[in-house]
């Protein structure tokens, strides 16, 4: 039996598989076998500054290529209907786009997302554990703009909602568009978000390294 390939896991990998069951199902959820997926609350901050960036620098032809662009990609998203368990990446992630533009999510909200994680990666460099990892929590959070799509199948005598879930394959597919048509300005414009979020250094008291006197007295 071969060992999981995370370094100090006593479990066995699984066959096929070069890690344990559950450093396998983590990779599956996050894109790495020690990853954790990237909660709203960890760049809610960024969103907002990289939001304003995207208003202040409206005119900018990068920006508005991008705005454009990533418009142009919902408007091309197509519900192809029923999701199965051999639908293809293009498909799944064409039922996303199509909801998101359904829902009313904007281009604004999809640049403001992508330079919000690329601002945390510069922010945080240790919260990614790998360009896959890094890949898989940017294709997450911006299909996560918009609720799952579902379909209704009946089970047990009454439909039941069944969720779309965002496969490997299909975080792959939309963070490679994404890095390929935007890598630059989102590499840019996610140091400038970072930058903006940095603390301010606090101001320094004076006499905070002055060393205690045994007697307590002090001039």
């Amino acid at each position: 039996m071969r060992a999981c390939e995370v370094p100090h896991c006593r479990d066995h990998a699984r066959s096929f598989s070069r890690y344990c069951r559950r450093h396998d199902q983590r990779t599956t959820n996050t894109g790495h076998p020690e990853g954790t997926n990237v909660l709203r609350g960890e760049y809610k901050t960024l969103f907002l500054l990289a939001h304003q960036f995207i208003t202040h620098h409206k005119e900018h032809p990068g920006i508005r290529a991008g705005l454009e662009w990533l418009g142009g990609m919902m408007a091309d998203g197509r519900d192809p209907g029923t999701i199965h368990a051999r639908s293809s990446a293009a498909d799944r992630l064409g039922r996303w786009l199509h909801q998101m533009q359904t829902e009313g999510v904007t281009a604004e909200d999809m640049l403001a997302t992508i330079g919000a994680i690329y601002a945390l990666r510069e922010w945080n460099p240790r919260r990614f554990l790998s360009d896959r990892h890094f890949d898989h929590q940017l294709a997450i959070r911006v299909l996560r703009l918009t609720p799952a799509p579902f379909s209704e199948r009946w089970s047990e005598g009454k439909p039941k909602k069944v969720y779309d879930r965002i496969t490997g394959p299909t975080r792959d597919l939309l963070s490679t568009r994404i890095n390929a048509a935007l890598g630059p300005l989102i590499l840019r414009m996610g140091r400038e978000v970072a930058s903006a979020a940095q603390p301010r250094p606090q101001e320094r008291l004076e006499g905070i390294d002055f060393p205690f006197n045994p007697k307590g007295t002090y001039p």
